[in-house]
């Protein structure tokens, strides 16, 4: 088990506990045309990667669709044989993580974009009234599920499970059926998110845990809340069982180090990452006081694809 402890600054969240409300009401207020497609409500033009494709909307057993698309990025195939030499030296064992990392750095950034490729999802309405929103959120090759409950507060308390068939990624995504028999199977997991513990004096801020394959794993966060910091106490585990625990007995010290590394890493950044959280916020409420209010705000943010939030 790794665990660690630590203190942030405390910053006002305020400016995002005002949004919540008006985030709920867009939701709320969707209207869509003839042929299911959303209709944005600043321009009135079907948007459909957003579709209601079944029942009413809000209704329990209401079913959506979600196209995404994501660029398509490949090397440029003057520079393959480039990054294969430069993977073969490093395949030799004796480099160091950080080298692995940069390699990985610089092969993503010669990518070039080849096109565009569509994935589409599928989100099935369980539950949607004054106490929260609770759906199964699905992949349409049926790989993976997941639930999603979102109980109304100050801020939103969130529990997700769900589950994944590993080998049909594997194979999906790899192409190789003897990779999938020897690390495929199912993934499942559990967590429970309570943002509302950020807006009090502390509590469970994060409770998770998982199975994939031959491997467990669990992690939980509390935070204590004073008027001027965060205290933050973390811990995670991973156990196996049948040929995992060999694994894990060969890969045990490299992933505590690993671990360890990333915690430093967070610790060392918190300073920053907090300060810039705290500008974002102060963006936020100065840009609801110049735009009219919080529900303006929301509906800018999420329809007009000119807006920009200033930066004060």
């Amino acid at each position: 088990m790794v665990k660690t402890s630590g203190t942030v600054r405390r910053i006002d969240i305020v400016p995002v506990v005002k949004l919540v409300p008006s985030l709920f009401g867009e939701w709320a207020r969707l209207e869509f045309d003839g042929s299911g497609a959303v209709l944005n409500p600043l321009t009135g033009a079907a948007v459909p990667a957003f579709a209601l494709v079944e029942g009413r909307h809000r209704a329990a057993g209401a079913r959506y669709s979600v196209t995404i698309e994501t660029p398509k990025l490949e090397l440029p195939e003057a520079r393959r044989a480039e990054f294969d030499r430069e993977m073969a030296a490093l395949g030799g064992g004796r480099h160091t993580e950080e080298e692995w990392a940069a390699h990985y750095q610089r092969r993503n950034d010669a990518m070039v974009r080849v096109g565009v490729e569509q994935s589409t999802c599928f989100v099935t309405l369980k539950e949607d009234d004054a106490r929260g929103m609770a759906a199964t959120v699905s992949e349409d090759r049926g790989r993976w599920a997941v639930t999603v409950d979102l109980r109304r507060g100050v801020l939103p308390r969130i529990e997700v499970a769900g589950w994944v068939d590993l080998t049909a990624m594997i194979k999906d995504e790899v192409g190789s059926g003897c990779l999938a028999q020897l690390l495929g199977g199912s993934g499942e997991g559990s967590a429970t998110l309570d943002l509302g513990t950020l807006a009090g004096n502390g509590g469970g801020l994060l409770e998770a845990k998982g199975q994939a394959n031959r491997f467990r794993g669990a992690t939980q966060a509390e935070v204590a809340g004073s008027a001027r910091e965060w205290k933050l106490d973390g811990a995670l585990s991973l156990r196996a069982r049948g040929l995992g625990r060999v694994v894990l007995l060969v890969a045990r010290r490299r992933i505590r180090r690993h671990l360890e590394g990333e915690i430093k890493r967070f610790w060392a950044s918190s300073a920053d990452w907090v300060t810039t959280a705290e500008a974002d916020l102060r963006a936020l409420a100065a840009a609801a006081e110049r735009e009219g209010g919080e529900e303006v705000l929301v509906r800018r943010m999420l329809w007009d694809a000119e807006f920009d939030l200033p930066r004060p």
